[in-house]
């Protein structure tokens, strides 16, 4: 069966490949974690130079996110240099492993190889999935760590399901909802402390660092924190519909993502009372569900993709007379998923491909003569710009939100510093940088890019 097993591994490797630089396009959050792992390699310091004179204590540390994601990248940079593809290809290997322990955990439910490999190609072909081993993002290493956790506590060996549960914390905040899901395993006090011992022991170096950072901290990541938190209403839910859906880009897709939910919602309400099992499996997914909920972010759907299959894989092994009627329901819904995404989206990805290049090849153009670029675009042209001049980022959303008149003061005279401003039409700028640019709107030559099928339209903002 092992051969099998490669089958799903090639398939998603290929899938990856062939996906390129376009699901998802080069994104700034990319170049913010890229830009910390490439100082800790180069300059031995962990900041993030892009945001550094825009976000209060970057040219101090980088504390807005958990960091080991970056640690490991930064390995990578030392050997080879900052580039795309190295990123994404870390976030490749990572995306294999968790198939693999993904396999594993569906082999030890259902006892059955054929159906675990099954199930490992379907999450190997899921969007979410493909997109979260395409991108210099934390995705797949935490979701590695989570199913690794999860691994572990089935085997009551709370050693090595501490170690990841800390592993993952210092990876995403997200990893949260692995603090419930450990109670539905143990409620001994010995086995909880042991695990929390082993958390606190794997995760003690970086409370250091943050204990030596405190003012930084609370600015950079509570800020952070906090615009995932600022509201929750009617509107919130409908924005969570949305980011659930936006992973398939297309509306039909995450319909068909919700009928698999509906379904094991309505199998766990008919079975409830017989199975504790499909109860535990259930909560784990709720528990993740509802973590993703509130954290609102399109890019932690890929959270819920293999905990959902989890879940479900308990109905295959409790309905052993509609195992094949399961099976087949499954597979047309993922099959008809991708075949939806693909039939909608060759022809934009191959348009896509051919814009990028005259896009870069303008935007290398417009700022050759600029020493220092501020960029705010998507596709964010970072890693394909000249490496001779410095660049800077916009900041992400909602970090900015508690900034003094010091901090406010020193991004004005940074915007000051800066020769050429890259701005996507549908990116909305932040109040200082839009007044700045408004202001001082006489001192700029305006260029626009525009005319592209697949790129939003770009303004290149050069100083006089």
């Amino acid at each position: 069966m092992k051969y099998l097993f490669s089958f799903v591994v090639i398939t998603y490797i290929t899938l990856i490949i062939f996906l390129d630089q376009y699901f998802p396009p080069p994104w700034p959050d990319e170049v913010l974690f890229s830009s910390a792992a490439y100082q800790l390699a180069n300059y031995k310091k962990f900041t993030t130079e892009v945001l550094s004179g825009i976000v209060f204590g970057m040219d101090q540390a980088t504390l807005w996110m958990s960091p080991l994601y970056m640690v490991f990248l930064s390995f990578l940079y030392v050997f080879i240099g900052e580039f795309l593809w190295v990123g994404r290809s870390l976030s490749l290997f990572f995306g294999i492993l968790t198939l693999y322990i993904f396999y594993k955990i569906i082999k030890s439910v259902i006892k059955d190889e054929k159906i675990a490999i099954i199930f490992s190609f379907f999450l190997g072909i899921e969007l979410s999935f493909l997109r979260a081993g395409n991108i210099i993002r934390m995705e797949s290493l935490n979701l590695l760590f989570s199913l690794l956790t999860v691994y572990f506590l089935e085997r009551k060996n709370f050693s090595l399901s501490g170690m990841f549960i800390g592993l993952s914390a210092l990876t995403h905040p997200i990893s949260v909802f692995l603090v419930p899901i450990t109670f539905l395993y143990t409620y001994r006090w010995r086995d909880l402390v042991k695990i929390a011992l082993i958390v606190i022991l794997i995760m003690f170096p970086w409370l250091i660092y943050v204990a030596f950072h405190w003012d930084v901290f609370v600015i950079q990541f509570f800020s952070q924190f906090a615009r995932k938190t600022a509201h929750y209403d009617f509107q919130s839910f409908l924005y969570f519909v949305k980011v659930l859906g936006g992973q398939y880009q297309t509306k039909i897709n995450f319909i068909a993502f919700y009928i698999l939910i509906l379904a094991g919602m309505v199998l766990f309400i008919w079975d409830v009372f017989r199975d504790k099992q499909v109860i535990k499996y259930f909560l784990i997914f709720l528990f993740v569900f509802l973590v993703v909920f509130f954290g609102r972010e399109m890019w932690y759907v890929v959270y819920i993709v293999p905990f959902l299959l989890i879940f479900f894989i308990n109905f295959i092994k409790y309905y052993q007379s509609f195992r094949t009627y399961l099976m087949i329901f499954l597979f047309f819904l993922f099959g008809f998923i991708q075949f939806h995404f693909w039939y909608k989206h060759l022809s934009k990805y191959q348009a896509y491909k051919k814009e990028y290049v005259e896009y870069i090849s303008l935007l290398k153009n417009h700022t050759q003569n600029c020493q220092m670029v501020f960029l705010q675009a998507i596709p964010d042209p970072y890693f394909d710009l000249p490496k001779d001049k410095i660049y800077k980022e916009f900041a992400p959303f909602g970090i900015l939100k508690y900034s003094t008149g010091e901090h406010i003061a020193k991004r004005k005279k940074t915007y000051e510093s800066i020769d050429c401003f890259v701005i996507s039409e549908k990116i909305p700028s932040e109040p200082i940088l839009e007044e700045y640019l408004q202001k001082n709107k006489a001192n700029f030559t305006i260029m626009s890019i525009t005319g592209f099928q697949t790129i939003p339209s770009v303004f290149v903002y050069l100083k006089h």
